[in-house]
Parts: structure tokens; sequence; C-alpha cells
């Protein structure tokens, strides 16, 4: 969305101002689920209670 120039003081470096869309959305939730998906088949498996 936005950069806050020198935002961090010990190093001056610019702060990125990121959003997302509402998590408890429908869509957000079926976004999620796809991906979760895709990181288990390129993973072979995930790790017991990821994700839920």
């Amino acid at each position: 969305m936005g950069v806050r120039p020198k935002y961090y003081q010990d190093n001056q470096e610019d702060a990125l101002i990121m959003t997302s869309p509402d998590i408890n959305s429908a869509d957000y939730r079926k976004l999620f689920k796809q991906q979760k998906h895709l990181l288990e088949q390129r993973l072979g498996g995930l790790p017991k209670g990821f994700g839920e």
C-alpha cells in the first residue's frame, strides 16, 4: 500500500505498509485452503496441527 521512508531508527530502512483482505471472508478462507494444499503437496505433508 505504501512506504514509510527511513522508518527504522537503527538502520534507517524503509518500512512497507501492507494490507490483507478480511481473513474471515469466504474468499480468503478458500485462498488459504488452496495455498495450504499446494504447500502440503510440495512438502509431502504438513506437521500435525499446521494451519488448523
